[in-house]
């Protein structure tokens, strides 16, 4: 009896021991203490918003993308006040990686029912064209390996810069899969605010302003640098008259913050600052009497801390592509009439109105109970 229960506990010995070492090893996937769960799809998501029933099935594979993206960022404790703490149980984490989860789902699935209606789905094209950028991506840090890292690396260039895209990745806390996700994701969202509020342009012209500006700053009291500051704008000046582009002249003479891009509100304060800077008032008004296209004259005036400038601002319209994109000034644009405004454009509610009644009316079900009861905080890898 004792030699079968020494049997016993030393074949579970080696079962913990292979399962502990199989853990350091994981594949992606859905597991189990007895080992990974083969599963295609996780949920059955059914939205009728008025024009008919749709039914869509989640892949295990994206469900997991996100449980994964979310799983970081689950606290492991409650603070209940200043000095009291709360240890959040695995089933506590579970329910909100679940409910997280579930909510981006909901969202995004509410999207793909609004274009497939539209009939502007994802297609191939959209697919080929993400992995055409993801290769550019890889490039463009393959162009800057140097000899030293060579020496220290031992692969490929092509192995080691998409080790290094890795790492900026995961330095964002984002993975591979959720970068492909988001890229779907901003594709439909553009295409559906394009399909329920094509007049967003005429709408941000009423309301928003957009320039490119020249600018090239010195310490004032300082002759030396003042005359040459003054040289460089009469330089970049005679340059935009030629015929050069303002970006090329931008990358040749811009020196301090201010120089670059903006989008500016009726107001004359910048979109999307994240120092509520603002123009002053004879900025504001000499963008807004230059023609689209146009440029004005030399401008100059005080900067902040002791400095000077000179200035070039070059007036320019709004690019339809831009703004039904997911930058956060055209977000900004689309959502709010104007910079720091409490309520909404009529533009953002006509587009979250019917965003929302899709979400509202979408049933989410496990596509097998059986195994979404075992999607857990420490089964999902």
């Amino acid at each position: 009896m004792r030699k079968i229960t020494k049997l016993v506990c030393a074949a579970t010995a080696a079962v913990m021991l292979l399962l502990s070492l199989a853990s350091c090893t994981k594949k992606p996937g859905l597991y189990t203490w007895y080992g990974r769960v083969k599963v295609d799809y996780i949920l059955k998501l059914t939205v009728d918003a008025g024009d008919g029933k749709k039914t869509y099935n989640v892949p295990f594979d994206e469900y997991r993308n996100l449980f994964v993206y979310y799983q970081p960022l689950v606290s492991d404790v409650i603070k209940k006040t200043e000095d009291s703490q709360e240890i959040v149980t695995d089933s506590q984490k579970t329910a909100v990686l679940k409910e997280y989860t579930e909510d981006e789902l909901c969202e995004y699935y509410s999207l793909v029912a609004i274009a497939d209606k539209y009939g502007f789905s994802i297609t191939d094209e959209d697919r080929e064209k993400f992995k055409s950028d993801y290769a550019a991506r890889i490039e463009q840090f393959k162009s800057r390996i140097s000899d030293e890292d060579r020496k220290n690396f031992r692969g490929t260039d092509d192995e080691y810069a998409k080790y290094l895209y890795d790492k900026v990745v995961e330095k964002l806390g984002m993975t591979d899969e959720y970068i492909e996700y988001l890229y779907y994701k901003n594709i439909l969202t553009r295409r559906v605010k394009q399909a329920l509020v094509p007049e967003l342009r005429a709408y941000a012209e009423q309301s928003y302003y957009h320039f490119k500006q020249v600018y090239i700053e010195y310490t004032k009291g300082d002759d030396a640098q003042e005359m040459k500051a003054r040289e460089n704008i009469m330089k970049a000046y005679d340059e935009l008259k030629g015929g050069a582009s303002i970006d090329d002249v931008m990358g040749k003479y811009n020196q301090g913050v201010y120089g670059g891009e903006f989008y500016f509100d009726i107001y004359g304060n910048i979109v999307a600052s994240s120092t509520n800077n603002s123009l002053g008032q004879t900025t504001t008004e000499a963008i807004k009497a230059i023609s689209e296209g146009g440029y004005s004259d030399i401008m100059m005036g005080d900067g902040e801390d002791g400095t000077a400038y000179f200035a070039i601002v070059q007036r320019l319209g709004f690019d339809e592509k831009f703004l039904y994109g997911a930058s956060d000034e055209a977000e900004a644009m689309f959502k709010y009439p104007y910079v720091g405004a409490s309520t909404n454009s009529v533009s953002y509610m006509v587009y979250n109105d019917v965003l929302e009644a899709y979400k509202q009316n979408m049933r989410i079900e496990p596509y097998d109970a059986r195994v979404y009861k075992l999607v857990r905080y420490k089964s999902v890898y």
